[in-house]
């Protein structure tokens, strides 16, 4: 997804409501689950493959020297990725689970990871000419993931390239999913209509998109779907 050259929407802040706090809640509770569990999700994720061929449109995608964002990056796939095949990208990988950072900084050296909000990128004082968020839209509520998107317009250069994969669905639909520890995490299954409608609102503009199987080691049988 590219983004248009647009004016900057103005977000006017409303009074949070119990809804709201809930879901804040909620979202705290699975950056909680997330950070307890990064090493064994590290172990299980980090050398999957399947997703290569996107990261290759997205680095082809970037000038030299230029600069790359891997937002809610886990331990670091694609910035690792990045790292290996374009080591003059500057590359940043930010995420919400220390755990997460401090696995992706041991597997990904010569890239920065920083403690950051997907919702508020814009606090990190700069702009990059290309971003991956693989995976987050999918522990985000509509809210949440029309903020991550707003913020991510934001903090991208018109004309840079946004890679967005996450779980899709026949049906829109929100499920509690156990983990393989035993955790109960609440998943957000949207179409992929839906996703394309939630990035082009936001002042992007997709270019590609392709439904794939999710990876053999994934705990449900489901689809994914890729956006650039």
């Amino acid at each position: 997804a590219y983004v248009r050259p647009a004016n900057r929407h103005l977000y006017l802040l409303q009074p949070r409501n119990y809804n709201d706090m809930m879901e804040e809640d909620r979202n705290k509770e699975t950056v909680q689950i997330f950070n307890k569990h990064a090493d064994r999700y590290a172990e299980k994720y980090f050398d999957l493959r399947d997703y290569d061929d996107f990261d290759v449109r997205l680095i082809t995608s970037v000038g030299h020297r230029g600069s790359f964002i891997n937002v809610a990056c886990g331990p670091g796939n694609v910035s690792f990725y990045v790292r290996e095949h374009r080591p003059d990208i500057d590359v940043i990988g930010v995420d919400l689970a220390p755990n997460m950072l401090k696995e992706a900084r041991a597997r990904v050296p010569g890239a920065m990871f920083e403690l950051c909000d997907c919702t508020k990128l814009e606090s990190l004082g700069r702009t990059f000419d290309a971003a991956a968020f693989a995976f987050g839209l999918s522990y985000l509520n509509d809210g949440a993931a029309e903020q991550c998107l707003a913020s991510l317009h934001l903090v991208l250069n018109s004309g840079s390239t946004l890679m967005l994969s996450t779980i899709a669905s026949r049906e829109p639909t929100q499920q509690h999913e156990t983990t393989s520890s035993g955790e109960q995490i609440l998943i957000f299954y949207r179409t992929p209509e839906q996703v394309k409608s939630i990035i082009e609102a936001h002042g992007f503009q997709v270019t590609f998109m392709k439904c794939i199987a999710s990876p053999s080691n994934a705990p449900k049988i489901t689809e994914d779907v890729v956006f650039i």
